[in-house]
């Protein structure tokens, strides 16, 4: 089959906000050495003008932009995901980025390049974290050429390897038939869990020698962490998360990775030290009773000892 048929087109669909760095995103783009894709851009009914950057980059690329009237991804990013997700035309192919990441100018060639020699359904670029200025400040581990979709889960949450949501590339047909994006609040680790769905039955074939730069500026809904009403929504959202990940291995009858005191210390640790003491007992009986009050009733010991370390922290 030819590399113009439809079965190795790719669309990268960039749901945008932030005017800052999109066009160092659209740079990266435009320096791809195969540019034989298209990109879709959902204008979230920005306050920039959004449209005056893209402008610049439609002779360089296959751009279609869409300004929406009504904001959603403030409310619901994963709605707004969706809605962009409509926009795609005829390709095989997509892969949800962002209006400030970066991509290595080969990932499109060698993107192409494996999806002719495998069979999955979900492929991975590699990650380096960069910060406002472009400067890399940490590479994560580089995952294997294939991994199951619960051995990602395992290293993902056992702090083995680390994923963001414009490093994976999913094949549109297999994503819709099971069912899209895992809606989350604030799209909270509806990325972890589209992952592992999209990939149980094939795994996630990665790419070697191609990386995603994935731009921590501060804006991020997953780094905005300097409220109350945000943290308690992203908590509660791992809590949504790691139940859906017990049914999820309930339904194909894995044994699942980790403890219940395990789970309980991780879920503890992701909470900023202000947000941790704010109805912190309400929120674990919200999470235990999906397992039992007994269980809440045996470890109210150690959440009020931790309790007790965050005070002691916040003190001094």
């Amino acid at each position: 089959m030819k590399e113009n048929d439809s079965e190795f087109k790719i669309a990268i669909i960039i749901p945008a906000y932030k005017s800052e760095f999109l066009s160092f995103t659209l740079d990266s783009l435009s320096n791809q050495t195969d540019k034989n894709f298209r990109v879709y851009i959902g204008d979230d009914n920005s306050p920039a003008n959004l449209y005056e950057i893209v402008s610049r980059y439609e002779d360089n690329l296959k751009i279609f932009y869409k300004r929406y009237k009504k904001n959603m991804g403030g409310k619901d990013l994963v709605a707004h995901w969706n809605r962009c997700l409509e926009m795609i035309q005829d390709e095989a192919w997509f892969i949800m980025f962002s209006d400030d990441d970066l991509m290595d100018p080969d990932c499109i060639k060698l993107l192409r390049e494996e999806i002719q020699k495998s069979d999955n359904d979900v492929f991975h670029f590699n990650l380096k974290i960069i910060d406002t200025e472009g400067n890399i400040t940490n590479t994560p581990p580089q995952y294997p050429g294939n991994l199951s979709s619960i051995d990602f889960f395992k290293q993902l949450y056992s702090y083995k390897i680390d994923a963001r949501m414009p490093e994976f590339v999913f094949r549109l047909s297999h994503f819709r038939k099971t069912g899209g994006f895992i809606p989350f609040n604030l799209a909270m680790c509806s990325d972890n869990a589209t992952v592992m769905n999209c990939a149980y039955e094939k795994g996630i074939r990665t790419i070697e020698n191609a990386y995603v730069q994935w731009r921590y500026s501060g804006k991020n809904v997953s780094s905005s962490t300097d409220s109350v009403p945000v943290n308690e929504k992203m908590f509660k959202a791992l809590i949504d998360f790691f139940n859906w990940t017990i049914r999820f291995c309930k339904r194909y009858n894995i044994k699942y990775p980790f403890t219940f005191r395990q789970r309980m210390a991780f879920l503890l640790e992701q909470r900023e030290i202000k947000a941790q003491i704010i109805d912190i007992e309400k929120s674990w009986q919200i999470f235990f009773n999906s397992d039992g009050a007994k269980r809440y009733r045996l470890f109210l010991p150690y959440i009020n000892m931790r309790k007790r370390r965050i005070c002691h922290k916040l003190r001094r």
